[in-house]
């Protein structure tokens, strides 16, 4: 998840027009995946695929766009583009199958962003915004990212979930924050479905929950202080580790390991939650989902599956062909 201010969320508002169904081109790193589009010219990016980033589009950094040479946009501006000053850059001609779709906005051109770099040395990010016309499969196990057409059929053993999706009273996608419930202990907890989760485990992380790193950073899913304490006092047989993981400023956090987490009728675990402060999911996310989220499930629940997210439906698919057990869908 990759926080952006309002501004900026309302800056990259938009949609995009996918082209037909196709493997897009992605690396797989520590849980991560990143689109890899290449240009005719032989350049190439590094984009964060994170659902958890619902406000985004797609956008690049400034050394990105200077590196490809990518030539000023020259769309005609919105009005909120001159209020916001946005910078745009024309859209690089890819490579036969080397490319990925297009933003639907501002021409099909790519927002500039005057930042050092998203997650993992990313160039850019695609968020949940750019994801949110068209359905896209995370397969897990298979380290690949498809867009899917529509003529798409889940798999038989597939199960079937809804999205949370917070809409304006016309019906329309205000954020494309997914929410989901998952079930842990017997409790529904409501969270946010979140590819970009990252950790960056400490010393003492690592070596108590494992969690496979590129250059530090690996996955997590995340929850709230106030609830992992009440699952510790609840539960003070499931393992609570002091000082786990130190992603962002300020002191490292702890996790807490779950026995088992069930997400649409599947069963996964033992799982690690990392901890969040309350305002982070309480006050500042719940603002932009449908209802109140307490946390988010990433990669290290998620890896286990392969993933289909319909954002045109809010609806999604998770089928399993590894690592989980079926468990009765509670109504």
């Amino acid at each position: 998840m990759l926080r952006v201010s309002m501004a900026l969320v309302a800056l990259l508002g938009t949609v995009f027009a996918a082209d037909a169904a196709t493997v897009v081109p992605t690396v797989y790193e520590a849980g991560h995946f990143f689109a890899t589009p290449t240009t005719k010219d032989g350049h190439s990016l590094r984009i964060l695929i994170d659902t958890g980033a619902g406000g985004s589009n797609f956008w690049i950094t400034r050394a990105a766009a200077d590196r490809l040479q990518l030539k000023p946009s020259v769309c005609p501006k919105e009005p909120w583009e001159a209020q916001s000053k946005a910078t745009f850059v024309t859209r690089p001609e890819y490579a036969p199958r080397a490319g990925i779709p297009a933003a639907a906005s501002h021409c099909g051109d790519i927002l500039v962003v005057n930042t050092g770099s998203a997650i993992g040395n990313a160039d850019g990010l695609a968020g949940g915004t750019y994801l949110a016309t068209h359905a896209w499969t995370f397969d897990y196990p298979a380290r690949q990212l498809r867009v899917e057409d529509d003529a798409w059929q889940p798999a038989n053993d597939a199960h079937a979930f809804d999205l949370g999706m917070q809409r304006n009273p016309e019906g329309a996608l205000t954020t494309a924050y997914p929410r989901v419930t998952i079930r842990v202990a017997g409790e529904d907890v409501d969270v946010l479905l979140d590819t970009g989760a990252t950790a960056q485990p400490t010393k003492a992380g690592v070596a108590a929950m494992k969690t496979p790193t590129m250059n530090g950073l690996g996955v997590a899913s995340y929850i709230t202080s106030t609830l992992m304490n009440r699952w510790h006092a609840d539960h003070p047989e499931w393992p609570l580790i002091g000082a786990a993981d130190d992603l962002g400023a300020g002191k490292a956090v702890r996790a807490i390991q779950v026995p088992m987490v069930e997400i649409a009728g599947w069963s996964v675990g033992p799982v690690w939650f990392t901890e969040r402060a309350d305002s982070n999911f309480e006050s500042f996310m719940s603002e932009y989902t449908d209802s109140a989220v307490h946390g988010a499930v990433g990669a290290n629940v998620l890896d286990a599956f392969v993933m289909t997210l319909d954002y045109r439906k809010a609806k999604a698919r998770l089928a399993c062909p590894r690592a989980c057990r079926a468990t009765p869908v509670k109504h």
